[in-house]
């Protein structure tokens, strides 16, 4: 379990609370992916190093992200062979 404050994730309170979102964490690499709507940013916190990384700037009108999710149900290498 990890957690952390919008303090301790950016430093300074700019926006308010709702104006930030968790979009998408990467199991693999420990990383976790907000949307800053105020600053319009993406940004990646790495939960190991903490370190936080503006990915991109989405800018006016990104509307909803929608994280990638692998479908992986029709892999052979997952198939029941039994």
């Amino acid at each position: 379990m990890h957690s952390l404050s919008i303090l301790q994730l950016f430093g300074k309170m700019s926006c308010r609370f709702d104006s930030y979102e968790v979009v998408a964490i990467h199991p693999d690499r420990n990383l976790a992916f907000f949307v800053v709507h105020c600053d319009q940013k993406l940004i990646s916190y790495d939960m190991d190093s903490k370190e936080v990384r503006d990915v991109c700037t989405l800018g006016r009108g990104y509307g909803c992200i929608t994280p990638y999710v692998p479908y992986f149900s029709e892999l052979s290498t997952l198939e029941n062979k039994h």
